[in-house]
């Protein structure tokens, strides 16, 4: 007798009506990875710039070393980006620009993960999760703060350093359980060795670890803290270590930092940095007046320029950020995020240039999930939310592109810092040499 019953049948219309909805996405990527690239082109085509001519590569002859005389040193993972840059393409700017603008979208993939598991936490979930973070990744991507790192090679530090700073944090918000794996531990540490052996200022990834725990595992407790102790011990032992060797060999080496420079001392350095985070925030929220070599005077103490006004805003935003954490956490965690990103580049110890964009390429994406915050609050409807956000990146777009116009010069560059600083010495003395050089 003949079963009754039909084999099931294939229902590929399944598979096929899904297969559509990647194209969207593919489409919008190669889009604004155009626009990406378009936007960055005019600082690609720039020449090596100011300390770019100081590199090791620079030197003649040092190029044709091999990759053991190149990573000698405090940063052997940044220089072996720059020792496989000069393999591949040899000694031109371009590919050197080229590569940075690379590193730079390939630190906004991570941003983008970040951001979807910091606004999980939140319980931001459906098509906005998708509209905040990709949000996030284009401030972060096309903010004019950036051109410096992108546009100048010596900046290369923060975008490499910053890049495994986010792939170590990336690997731990992503961990299976709430109570990381010795596995788990173990990639958060190798990329936490080759941030800060890109760059020392990357040291505090576990005071980020620390933070987010507190924030959001399960929240406002030590619990999280506690089960994580598999991550805490090793690196925090390791970023002991990274301080203790920053401190006695590569601040006791440098003479544009360190406790040895007898004109800037550290309470010198304190008082000045007050001054210069409110300037980061204010150039994040309104980025005008750029420049590549600011003119900053130095605050001997709380009464020289209005320090204690920009210690007492700041003093402020920690309060309210702290009291109203828990009805504003992605904010209050913004905030504070950006502060332990600027604290070992703004506390105490003395670096002879005061203020300096490229230190806010990481931070700027901690002051996105400020703004984030405040608009997820007031729960626009999808149309407008969109509309608005579209409008501030595009706003973002024209400005990047009219900072990396300004990198593509040297004479445009300090022109450019004349006009923001004209009672500074170095900017007239390197737009007089970019001239000379120009004949």
């Amino acid at each position: 007798m003949k079963s009754s019953k039909r084999p099931a049948e294939n229902k590929p219309a399944a598979v096929s009506s899904s297969a559509p909805a990647r194209w969207p996405i593919i489409v919008g990527l190669l889009v604004f990875a155009f626009v990406l690239l378009e936007i960055y082109r005019p600082a690609l085509a720039g020449p090596f710039l100011f300390d770019d001519v100081y590199l090791p590569f620079m030197v003649p002859n040092f190029a044709q070393n091999p990759l053991r005389a190149w990573v000698v040193g405090v940063r052997p993972t940044l220089q072996v980006t720059y020792w496989l840059n000069y393999r591949l393409f040899g000694l031109d700017a371009y590919y050197f620009h080229l590569v940075n603008l690379v590193l730079h979208a390939t630190a906004g993939y991570f941003v983008w993960l970040v951001a979807r598991k910091l606004l999980g936490y939140v319980k931001v979930d459906g098509t906005v999760l998708n509209i905040y973070s990709a949000f996030a990744t284009a401030v972060f991507l096309l903010h004019p703060l950036q051109s410096e790192s992108v546009g100048y090679v010596a900046s290369r530090s923060e975008v490499v350093s910053g890049l495994f700073f986010l792939i170590a944090w990336t690997a731990f918000l992503y961990r299976q359980e709430l109570a990381i794996r010795f596995s788990e531990a173990a990639l958060v540490l190798i990329f936490f060795v080759l941030a800060v052996t890109s760059k020392e200022h990357t040291a505090v990834l576990p005071a980020v670890l620390l933070l987010t725990d507190y924030f959001f595992n399960p929240g406002f407790t030590f619990e999280g803290i506690k089960k994580n102790w598999r991550i805490y011990a090793p690196i925090i032992g390791g970023a002991l270590l990274g301080v203790f060797v920053i401190f006695k060999v590569v601040l006791g080496r440098s003479s544009s930092a360190g406790f040895g420079m007898k004109d800037l001392t550290p309470m010198d350095y304190l008082f000045t940095q007050f001054r210069s985070i409110v300037v980061y925030l204010r150039l994040f929220f309104l980025p005008i007046g750029q420049n590549i070599d600011y003119d900053q005077a130095i605050s001997h103490s709380l009464s020289d320029n209005l320090s204690w006004f920009c210690l007492l805003v700041l003093l402020l935003l920690t309060a309210y950020a702290w009291v109203y954490r828990q009805r504003f956490p992605l904010a209050a965690y913004g905030f504070f995020l950006f502060l332990i990103l600027l604290a070992p580049t703004s506390s105490f110890v003395p670096i002879r240039d005061v203020l300096v964009e490229r230190r806010m390429y990481l931070p700027v994406f901690a002051l996105s999930l400020c703004v984030i915050d405040f608009l997820r609050q007031r729960r626009f409807e999808f149309p407008a939310l969109g509309g608005a956000l579209t409008a501030v990146c595009i706003v973002l777009a024209v400005l990047a592109w009219q900072r990396n116009y300004v990198w593509s010069s040297p004479i445009l560059l300090w022109k450019d810092s004349v006009a923001n600083s004209p009672q500074k010495y170095r900017p007239r003395f390197q737009l007089a040499y970019a001239y000379y050089q120009a004949g």
